[in-house]
């Protein structure tokens, strides 16, 4: 029925798809973060700390028993065991997205500035929660959920300072 009015397709994994999507979100929330656009967060000086969310997000979703097909366009079988050529597999995935997107506001961040209530609790803090719940460590996803609690919070505002910190702290 939807369809007529919008390209869609069936899904044979609604659970894999919610992660993906999910992880994919975790990506762009970075944007928020640093008040970038998703072109800028997935530049070079960024890729540690990005690398290092859906590395953890992948392993999430594996704890959880889900079989994710992609992590952020990337195989996720090779990026959540950090398998030879994971790296250069989401480099190439970043790439692509970079190309396609890069001029991408995040929504998180649109919310901040309107001072509306985010979902980031239902992304990132998601990731973190499973993560706790399954003995899954992701000491990024959880530095990054701080930050954003904290703008959310209206303690901080985006700043791109705020990123380079988080990718030294993974570095």
């Amino acid at each position: 029925m939807l369809g007529g009015v919008s390209p869609t397709r069936e899904s044979t994994d609604v659970r894999a798809d919610l992660w993906s999507k999910m992880l994919t979100n975790s990506v762009t929330v970075l944007g928020a973060v640093g008040g970038l656009l998703l072109g800028e967060v997935l530049a070079d000086a960024h890729r540690p700390l990005v690398r290092e969310v859906l590395v953890e997000g992948a392993a999430v979703a594996a704890a959880s028993g889900v079989d994710l097909p992609t992590a952020f366009g990337a195989p996720a079988d090779l990026v959540g065991r950090r398998a030879p050529g994971w790296e250069m597999a989401l480099d190439g995935a970043f790439d692509r997205a970079a190309e396609r997107f890069g001029s991408v506001r995040s929504v998180t961040w649109r919310d901040f500035e309107l001072g509306r209530p985010t979902e980031i609790e239902a992304v990132t803090g998601e990731i973190v929660r499973r993560a706790g719940e399954l003995g899954v460590a992701a000491p990024a996803n959880t530095a990054v959920l701080a930050a954003l609690r904290s703008i959310e919070a209206g303690e901080q505002r985006p700043d791109p300072a705020h990123l380079r910190a988080l990718v030294e702290a993974v570095a």
